[in-house]
């Protein structure tokens, strides 16, 4: 999954706080810089001036700069030689065309601009579109396709759209990118953040990076509100290194040592056979085949986000850890260690797909 981070022409002299953020971002493993030109609140002018340190600290860091452009603003400026020349010295990588572009405007561009990547409206663009867009005869032409983001609450998009388009790019072979919020700086007007899908609006930056990776309904994730924090920018690039997720377990007040050891200081996984009761940790598995005895104690009925151990009652499955998927009765040959917090929970779904993760103990039961 490719990850990229948003940052967008503003007042107040911010020129250090961007040049330092870029910084921040690229020792994070981060490459893609989203941007936009086209914005409101500025006119076309004072975009372009706010812009160049974005686009001098994209090109310090070898990163790639994808700027949103409407057809009216990237024509305003292709006929205007002294804008264009300022254009040309941000060295675009990419352009992500809103609206009102047609193929006769992206030979234009190409001309002018020498630009030759772009993504199309992937919220807004139906097979025609694509088709039509393809059919642009020049060479080198590159092309991708990104959503909206969606700054008012209950406007975002649902899965079942975005997958659906996910699909109808593929089947052209556009790689496909969406947007996740984050609340760390949310940017305004309105300040609610700025998600393709509507249910990620309040996700952890984590919750949501997950969700697009396992229902697979794109194939890059950007960060549309600007200035994540250093904590939240560590997140995700051990998201993007695949580092294994965390569950935080409240332990059982009789937890023994034995369990304990099997629990802890390993990195699990869940087998690749799931069922719908309880998910058995490959990891238990295989030290429960080296016959650890965990004797049986005192048991009690099993909860959704509970964490157990087979006891010598199943024989040789001794020593295997499950996490409980729904409630379950009372089993004296399973041993109960305690509860994942309810701040993790959504994690299990993710574990199930194959997810790495290891546990930690807070507090007691």
């Amino acid at each position: 999954m490719k990850v990229g981070v948003s940052i967008y022409p503003s007042d107040n002299d911010q020129d250090k706080k961007i040049e330092n953020y870029i910084d921040s971002v690229n020792d994070h493993g981060i490459d893609i810089l989203f941007s936009s030109i086209h914005l409101t609140e500025y006119d076309l002018i004072d975009q372009l001036k706010k812009f160049v340190m974005i686009a001098r600290q994209a090109k310090k860091h070898e990163m790639r700069l994808i700027v949103d452009i409407s057809g009216k603003v990237i024509n305003q400026i292709i006929e205007d030689e002294s804008l264009l020349k300022f254009f040309n010295s941000f060295n675009i990588d990419t352009l992500r065309l809103d609206y009102g572009v047609d193929d006769q405007l992206i030979r234009k561009i190409n001309d002018k601009t020498g630009i030759e990547s772009f993504w199309l409206n992937a919220s807004m663009t139906n097979d025609k579109d694509i088709r039509g867009y393809l059919n642009v005869q020049l060479p080198n032409l590159r092309w991708e396709a990104c959503h909206n983001f969606y700054p008012r609450p209950q406007t975002g998009l649902n899965k079942e759209f975005i997958t659906r388009q996910y699909h109808k790019f593929k089947e052209f072979n556009l790689p496909v990118y969406a947007f996740i919020s984050c609340l760390d700086n949310p940017r305004g007007p309105l300040f609610f953040g700025l998600p393709t899908l509507e249910e990620h609006r309040t996700y952890s930056i984590d919750k949501s990076y997950y969700d697009y990776v396992d229902n697979k309904c794109c194939n890059g994730i950007i960060i549309g509100d600007p200035f994540v924090s250093n904590d939240n920018l560590k997140i995700l690039s051990d998201c993007i290194n695949d580092r294994p997720l965390v569950l935080t377990l409240i332990p059982d007040l009789n937890i023994t040592e034995a369990e304990l050891a099997t629990l802890l200081d390993k990195v699990h996984k869940c087998r690749y056979d799931v069922n719908e009761n309880m998910l058995r940790l490959v990891t238990s598995r295989m030290i429960s085949e080296k016959s650890v005895e965990i004797l049986p104690r005192d048991s009690y009925k099993r909860e959704r986000g509970m964490v157990t151990i087979d006891n010598i009652g199943y024989k040789r499955y001794s020593g295997e850890l499950q996490i409980v998927l729904k409630n379950l009765d009372i089993d004296h040959n399973v041993n109960v260690l305690g509860r994942i917090i309810d701040d993790d929970l959504w994690k299990i779904p993710h574990i199930a797909c194959g997810h790495r993760f290891y546990f930690v103990i807070k507090g007691k039961l």
